[in-house]
């Protein structure tokens, strides 16, 4: 992609083509993750790893589905630029940033509960749950 970009041929088609290539990909690896996680649920459930698996594939999923969708509202013509100074890909990639400032606060009160302190503070007596949990 970014050899066709210097080359200055990277027509639309190509872009969409890497796109749904990019889509297929990330959605292998998020099922092969999912997967993993059901053979070993057992041994991991004392580190609770689907919270901290939702997460952290959440903000990364989200941030490319956001993507692929603020192009086709550009695609469309929904999104055109208003102000002679804002191109359209300027304005895309500002709403991309507004809308990953806005969900990153959702994830991060999630991640306070999937990366519980517990663990980590020092209390003995936590840790002992924890270490129960795990025999």
């Amino acid at each position: 992609m970014i050899t066709l970009q210097l080359l200055q041929f990277y027509p639309s088609w190509l872009s969409w083509t890497f796109t749904i290539i990019l889509f297929v990909s990330v959605s292998l690896a998020l099922y092969s993750l999912v997967a993993f996680y059901h053979v070993f649920a057992k041994e991991l459930e004392p580190h609770k790893p689907l919270a901290k698996f939702m997460c952290i594939k959440g903000i990364f999923f989200f941030c490319f589905l956001q993507g692929v969708v603020l192009d086709i509202l550009v695609a469309v013509g929904i999104i055109k630029p208003h102000h002679f100074w804002l191109d359209v890909e300027h304005l895309e990639e500002a709403f991309q940033n507004i809308l990953v400032c806005l969900e990153m606060v959702f994830f991060a009160v999630l991640q306070q509960y999937a990366y519980h302190v517990n663990p980590y503070s020092g209390d003995d007596e936590a840790k002992l749950k924890l270490g129960k949990k795990m025999e």
